[in-house]
């Protein structure tokens, strides 16, 4: 089975600018009483689902549909979770060779039938069987390979998180969700997440942000398709590029006997990455220097010396106003000195109905905001509470703090 090459984080990483707690700790929020069709249209694009910002990262070009007009950038539909019964026989061994495929000029080859055009503004390399494409601004990886028909996906996709996504450093991903199938001209689909590592240096704490795709056919020939960028920067692989690639790994001659394809729920990545998990999907990573030290369905904490960041869940929320001041009770009942400002924020629900709104407060010699998701089509919420040591606007680790609201507000489409 092929396994991945070593080198494939390089360019990523030259594009990265780089214990106990203290005081009164939101880790009391634990005793607190709080107030009551699978197939779509396959897509170049990685642009990452950011409810914090109405900034997207990379790239933005997309074949899907538009969605509708809403304060933050489209969200992905969940996808249909059911699973196949498993294989009560082994699968067949993988065929020594595929009949060659001529290449087109002007192609770069991933074997096994499978080629990238390099468009016009664009450099490409091939190494080891690793094709790497930039335009000056956003890179992509591609690399393919033959594996066991009927693999479930999730273990290609925690090898390729191992491989190239955890020597980057702190990276939040988001959960893992399938994001297109066809059963023409053979049986095909994708799985894809998100990702954001972390940057000091940046006053939201985002270094670069990309977006992994992992196209598998039923006879187990696996494309990866992974894109990324400075996380301010939009882009996205040239049209004519992704889909002729596309076309040539749907075409490509037959690697192995096929099997059924694992169609399974969305997941998380497995990385080496910290992470505090609110249920089995959402939650955020902990920044270097951060600890988690509560993981529950309806809480997480984590803590550095000088400041923790922790998330509620809570329910039974009327609208955006009751869910604000919710997260307000909430730090009232871990914080009573606390004195909030008049910087109250409400945005818009955007296009799945969550609506996010802010305060911030100071409490003695410490000070801190909380920031709240409400879906509007549940009345569930999420209020993400982050306190530091100090005055307002003086938060040493204000990147630390931005980058676990990013990582939390990414983590989600709907609040259950």
């Amino acid at each position: 089975m092929s396994t991945f090459a070593t080198n494939q984080s390089a360019t990523r990483t030259r594009l990265v600018t780089g214990a106990l707690v203290v005081g009164v700790s939101l880790l009391g929020l634990t005793a607190c009483e709080l107030p009551t069709s699978s197939t779509v249209v396959r897509s170049s694009s990685a642009t990452p689902v950011d409810k914090n910002t109405t900034t997207t990262s990379v790239p933005a070009t997309s074949t899907t549909a538009p969605a509708p007009a809403s304060s933050a950038p489209p969200i992905l539909l969940p996808m249909p979770t059911t699973a196949p019964a498993p294989a009560t026989t082994l699968p067949a061994p993988l065929p020594a060779a595929v009949p060659p495929v001529e290449v087109p000029a002007g192609s770069l080859d991933l074997g096994n039938g499978v080629f990238v055009p390099v468009s016009v503004g664009w450099t490409g390399t091939l190494s080891n069987g690793i094709v790497e494409l930039s335009d000056g601004n956003v890179d992509v990886l591609l690399q393919v390979l033959r594996r066991q028909p009927g693999e479930d996906p999730k273990v290609v996709v925690d090898e390729y998180v191992a491989s190239a996504i955890d020597p980057v450093g702190t990276v939040s991903s988001g959960p893992v969700t399938m994001r297109w199938s066809t059963e023409t001209p053979r049986p095909a689909m994708e799985y894809g997440f998100f990702y954001t590592s972390f940057d000091p240096a940046a006053a939201d704490g985002k270094g670069i942000a990309g977006g992994v795709s992992v196209f598998i056919r039923d006879d187990g020939l696996t494309l990866i398709y992974d894109v990324w960028a400075p996380a301010a920067v939009e882009g996205a692989l040239a049209g004519d590029s992704f889909n002729a690639m596309i076309d040539s790994f749907l075409f490509a001659p037959e690697a192995a006997v096929p099997a059924a394809l694992a169609v399974v729920p969305d997941f998380r990545v497995a990385t080496a990455s910290d992470t505090a998990l609110v249920g089995p999907l959402s939650g955020f990573t902990a920044a270097p220097g951060f600890v988690v030290q509560a993981e529950e369905p309806e809480y997480a904490l984590a803590a550095s010396a000088t400041a923790e960041l922790a998330v509620v869940r809570s329910t039974g929320r009327t609208d955006e106003v009751d869910a604000l001041a919710n997260g307000m009770a909430i730090v009232l009942g871990v914080l009573p000195e606390a004195q909030f400002g008049d910087d109250e924020t409400f945005d818009d629900p955007d296009g799945l109905g969550i609506a996010r709104s802010s305060i911030t407060f100071a409490a003695g010699a410490r000070s801190g905001w909380v920031a709240v998701f409400f879906d509007t089509t549940t009345g569930n919420a999420y209020s993400i509470v982050a306190v530091w040591d100090g005055v307002p606007g003086a938060a040493p680790d204000v990147a630390a703090a931005s980058f676990m609201l990013h990582s939390m507000a990414n983590s989600f489409t709907t609040i259950v």
